[in-house]
């Protein structure tokens, strides 16, 4: 272990829990980035005053099955977050069962439920005019990371528990994960950053390299 040098992609790591007899071990690797050419803003429907947009990516996913990949975001308003801590953007855990090896792109949208005016995916907002009054675009700072199938299964298996506690008629999941003899997961994540005006057809290649701790938390 060197503290300077700990968390460096393309390595994996062991973890070993030695306690009241018990041995619990797990191994992970900490992926290349995630493979993400360009990322841009477009309006949710083509009306001329819309100011709905989701977040799009182009992804060059590489020709391994299992390349899998954990979305949240944080609104920004160049003062102070909307969001206190990263949330999870609709369809956050993602992998490339049906796409792998191809170029395709996708979006990004907040997540909500059925019944909102926006239905389940919830827009960013770019500018607009509301009672007269002009308000600025959302800053949306959107993390990806880059993560091994065995921490997508388990942040899927448990989203998917959340998600169905207490109805009756789903029937039983058991948590997946990567600890042998024990619960849980010991997962790596190679994290990028992209720093996104909600502005309609901006175009951002490049990513966000000035993330500070007051961003992530």
């Amino acid at each position: 272990y060197n503290k300077d040098d700990f968390s460096q992609k393309g390595y994996k790591y062991t973890l070993l829990i030695e306690w009241n007899g018990d041995t619990l071990t797990g191994v992970t690797e900490i992926l290349p980035q995630y493979p993400i050419d360009s990322v841009w803003v477009k309006l949710v429907n083509n009306e001329i005053n819309d100011y709905k947009c989701y977040v799009w990516a182009s992804i060059n996913d590489p020709d391994t099955i299992g390349n899998s990949v954990s979305i949240y975001y944080k609104r920004d308003v160049r003062w102070k977050p909307i969001d206190s801590m990263f949330i999870p953007c609709a369809l956050s855990l993602r992998s490339d069962f049906v796409a792998n090896g191809e170029n395709f792109t996708t979006f990004f949208a907040r997540s909500g439920r059925i019944n909102d005016d926006d239905g389940a995916l919830l827009p960013f907002y770019g500018p607009r005019m509301i009672d007269n009054q002009f308000h600025k675009e959302d800053i949306v700072i959107l993390r990806f990371a880059h993560i091994e199938q065995d921490v997508y299964r388990f942040w899927r298996s448990a989203q998917i528990m959340t998600n169905n506690r207490n109805n009756p008629f789903n029937e039983p999941l058991n948590l997946q994960g990567n600890i042998d003899g024990g619960y849980g997961v010991w997962g790596g994540y190679s994290t990028s950053y992209y720093y996104i005006p909600i502005i309609p057809d901006t175009v951002i290649y490049d990513t966000y390299e000035n993330i500070s701790i007051s961003h992530i938390f």
